[in-house]
C-alpha cells in the first residue's frame, strides 16, 4: 500500500514477504543481508504488469518442488496470481511432515517439500548438527523492502 521509499532500489516497489523457519533474531550477524529462511514473497502488482505472488525464496536452504531440488533463490508459484492496487489478500502457509503449501485467497499456488541447510551457505552450515541438514523449525518474520505494508488477523494454528 501507499508509496516507496524515496531513493529505494525499483525491486522494492510493493515488495515484501512472510519468512519462515528462520534463524533466531540473536544468531543474525549485524552485515548478515538476509536472514538463514524460506520467504512466501509477497509481490503487488503495478497496475499493467504481472508480478504474481507466491514465490518460494529459500535463503541458506534448500527445497524441492516437483522432485528436483530448487536450482535459484526464487523460484516462482505455479499458479500466477496478481494483485494490483491497495487491496486485501490472505497469504497462508501450511507446513506438515515436510510437506509445505502456499496459498492465495484460499486457492493453492504452489507446493514444495523436505527443506534442507545448504552446507556451503556461510551461516546456514552451522544449523547442520551431526549431518542432520532438515529445516523443521524457525522463527516467523514479517519484512518489507522499501515499501509499505499493512499485515492483519495473523493466526498461528497447530493441527
Amino acid at each position: 500500500m501507499g508509496e516507496t521509499t524515496p531513493g529505494a532500489p525499483s525491486w522494492g516497489f510493493r515488495d515484501g514477504g512472510i519468512q519462515y523457519h528462520c534463524q533466531s533474531p540473536a544468531s543474525l550477524g549485524l552485515q548478515q543481508s538476509f536472514p538463514v529462511c524460506l520467504e512466501y514473497n509477497l509481490h503487488g502488482g503495478n497496475g499493467k504488469d504481472e508480478r504474481p505472488v507466491g514465490e518460494i525464496c529459500a535463503s541458506g536452504t534448500f527445497v524441492e518442488i516437483n522432485g528436483k531440488r530448487n536450482a535459484s533463490f526464487c523460484t516462482p508459484a505455479t499458479l500466477k496470481k496478481t494483485f494490483h492496487g491497495d487491496q486485501w489478500v490472505t497469504a497462508e502457509i501450511e507446513i506438515r511432515d515436510g510437506k509445505i503449501r502456499h496459498f492465495v485467497n484460499g486457492e493453492e499456488i504452489l507446493q514444495f517439500q523436505n527443506p534442507r541447510y545448504d552446507p556451503n551457505h556461510p551461516i546456514a552450515k552451522n544449523f547442520i548438527v551431526n549431518g542432520n541438514d532438515t529445516v523443521k523449525e524457525g522463527y516467523i518474520s514479517l519484512q518489507s523492502n522499501s515499501h509499505p505494508i499493512d499485515f492483519r488477523k495473523i493466526e498461528i494454528m497447530e493441527y
